[in-house]
């Protein structure tokens, strides 16, 4: 435990946190949540982002955490459409196949899941991470979270599966959605109009981009919307010249070979699950857990959190198809 406060006290130096980690007790059986809380935020250099995801292992690997989960006392929760499954998979182990009282509600964007944390009708909320805007709504509210990272995903890029091009530079696809290429032979493809699709402001889609693609640069106002579902999605020849974002674990569902599309290589890596957990693929995301920073240190939020990023929890989410933090790197 000496060692694990120790870590956590180098990682807090390393990260720019504002505040000292609080002492972790000897014989505490759950360390608090500060451990967790400072390891997820973003970390401003790579050695952080590597002492945070070995702190995480660490703690996975050594903490079990025991609660009496029931129906009744399971948390309300929102979610995001590509988290669903992780909690469906946690409230089945821990309930015994039994469903939670409260329904989930499941969100269409996971901007949806932090404004149901901040107004209060969720106590938990598995997402990914918000657009800046819902930063600024919750320090207007006065409210503080604890936000904890339990999966990644990542973003990756469809076209139609008539498109010679197979692999696109991050930059490639910044021009794609700033407006500076618009032909796909000035990428060495077809003469063909480009046509960027999106998700909209608020959408995982957009906001991933804004964080991992766009470096500050603005979508160019001519991107057709596609709603999260896919249901405006082209097909034939409008779909040709299309370019389209979403999560990988979404686009198995949207953009699949049998509907006419493939997905891009990035940087010249395909995206799969192995190179997600290997980090071989350039534009990877990540699925948070968050509850209130007020929330009691006994309540069921704060045990469900403490479990998903056990190793018990860790489980879960492999199981339920995502790549698990503890596994982030290559380490399992």
């Amino acid at each position: 435990m000496k060692r694990y406060a120790a870590a956590l006290a180098a990682l807090c130096l390393l990260s720019g946190c504002a505040e000292e980690a609080a002492p972790i007790a000897e014989t505490a059986p759950i360390p608090p949540a500060a451990p967790y809380h400072a390891s997820v935020t973003v970390e401003k250099t790579a050695l952080a982002q590597e002492a945070a995801l070995e702190m995480m292992r660490q703690f996975a690997l050594e903490h079990k955490v025991s609660f009496p989960f029931t129906a009744e006392n399971f948390p309300r929760a929102a979610v995001s459409v590509s988290t669903a499954p992780l909690l469906h998979t946690a409230a089945d182990t821990l309930l015994n196949g039994s469903a939670p009282s409260a329904e989930a509600a499941v969100c269409p964007a996971s901007a949806d899941a932090f404004r149901a944390l901040l107004n209060g009708s969720a106590d938990l909320i598995l997402a990914e991470e918000p657009p800046a805007s819902l930063w600024d709504e919750k320090d207007a509210a006065g409210f503080s979270w604890e936000m904890d990272a339990v999966a990644a995903d990542a973003l990756v890029f469809a076209v139609s599966a008539d498109n010679p091009i197979e692999s696109l530079s991050v930059s490639d696809l910044r021009g794609l959605y700033a407006g500076t290429i618009t032909n796909w032979a000035e990428l060495g493809g077809p003469d063909l109009p480009v046509l960027p699709l999106r998700g909209g402001a608020g959408s995982d889609a957009e906001t991933a981009m804004e964080n991992l693609v766009m470096d500050g640069v603005p979508i160019a106002e001519n991107p057709a919307l596609v709603r999260e579902n896919g249901d405006e999605l082209l097909s034939g020849a409008a779909r040709s010249g299309a370019v389209a974002p979403a999560g990988y674990y979404r686009a198995s569902a949207l953009f699949h070979a049998d509907a006419g599309w493939k997905l891009l290589s990035v940087g010249g890596a395909a995206p799969s699950t192995e190179a997600i957990r290997s980090g071989t693929y350039p534009l990877l995301n990540r699925c948070y857990v968050l509850i209130s920073a007020a929330a009691p240190q006994d309540s069921p939020e704060r045990a469900l959190r403490d479990w998903l990023v056990s190793r018990e929890g860790q489980e879960a989410a492999s199981r339920a198809g995502c790549v698990p933090m503890m596994e982030l790197g290559g380490v399992s």
